[in-house]
């Protein structure tokens, strides 16, 4: 079983904690959803634990609402751009979980994040009213990967939506939604 440890943009104390076992799982570590968490793996023959993967999800709660949102998550690697930290009044862009979002701001509609360490997945609850494109760079920042959302505006309302990527050697992911605002939450990526 794994331990977790809780990511936290003001708090730099560790928790360990032992994950329930009901929990929903991660879809693609089949880990708890805890803010950081890694798989060990045992070497049979040398009786060596070594780190398989390690997934952080950032908590977003600590953050003081319409800051900016920019190196509190250096330690644990990423650095974003064009972020603010929102705790939502219009109940169509309700977080998946707790209180806060990221806005993409100043510039409308795109968020960028970059990882100080190649990642391998990358994944975020997105709410836009218009279609959002996930887009992953290598270092020299050409294109590996893109995904998109789904656009909501015809429906009249804003959907949460999981946005996901995979590859291998991501640096930076960007979020952009076009002629429109975009939130995201539960923010997660994971190195092999």
């Amino acid at each position: 079983m794994s331990n977790s440890i809780r990511v936290s943009a003001h708090n730099p104390a560790i928790e360990l904690a032992e994950p329930p076992s009901a929990v929903r799982e991660c879809t693609r570590c089949q880990a708890p959803p805890f803010n950081q968490f890694s798989r060990l793996d045992l070497n049979t023959e040398s009786g060596d634990l070594t780190v398989a993967s390690i997934c952080v999800r950032l908590d977003l709660e600590d953050l003081t609402c319409f800051s900016v949102v920019e190196r509190q998550y250096e330690s644990w690697g990423v650095l974003f751009q064009n972020a603010i930290a929102i705790r939502p009044s219009n109940p169509a862009f309700s977080p998946q979980a707790g209180l806060m979002l990221l806005l993409g701001a100043p510039e409308s509609g795109c968020i960028e994040a970059t990882f100080l360490r190649p990642v391998q997945y990358v994944s975020s609850f997105i709410i836009s009213s218009r279609r959002t494109v996930m887009s992953a760079f290598n270092r020299h920042n050409q294109l590996i990967g893109q995904t998109e959302s789904q656009a909501n505006s015809r429906w009249g309302r804003c959907l949460n939506q999981r946005l996901s990527l995979s590859g291998s050697n991501i640096h930076k992911v960007t979020l952009c939604s076009f002629n429109g605002e975009l939130t995201i939450d539960e923010f997660c990526f994971c190195a092999a």
